[in-house]
């Protein structure tokens, strides 16, 4: 499925124009990271959670300064906010896959989601059910697959 909308939206809520070569920080999952190329996101540092401890190595991405191998969502978090701080953002961005997201939710004050209305007949991953404190602020309009 492809929603160049929701791409561009996706874009611009992850990238911030600044005066820094960083302009935005994501932190995902090995399967998320391996979903989109095994290649970090253009202007954006990425933080890959896996419990490979060869990750980086394997990956090629051991002396890289756009991508970082951590083992926990703790270590992302604690060195995506030192780097966030130096260059300025505001925001770091937990972009998945499922348990990244479900541990995720104890540290966030917000969730930018997309509904996508598809059927998937042999998903194993599922966004978790969201905390009663999580309340409806904005909501865009629907957007479709332009090659449908």
């Amino acid at each position: 499925m492809h929603i160049s909308a929701d791409l561009q939206h996706f874009k611009s809520m992850t990238t911030k124009e600044n005066d820094s070569k960083i302009q935005g920080i994501v932190i995902m999952g090995r399967k998320t990271f391996e979903s989109m190329g095994s290649k970090p996101l253009p202007k954006r540092v990425s933080f890959i959670v896996t419990t490979q401890m060869d990750y980086a190595e394997t990956k090629g991405l051991a002396d890289s300064s756009n991508a970082y191998v951590v083992h926990n969502l703790d270590d992302a978090l604690t060195q995506a906010a030192s780097l966030a701080h130096g260059a300025h953002l505001d925001t770091i961005w937990v972009i998945g896959g499922e348990r990244v997201f479900s541990d995720a939710l104890m540290y966030t004050d917000r969730i930018e989601l997309t509904h996508v209305d598809t059927d998937i007949a042999d998903g194993d991953a599922f966004y978790p059910d969201l905390p009663e404190r999580f309340k409806v602020a904005d909501e865009s309009e629907q957007m479709h697959d332009e090659k449908k």
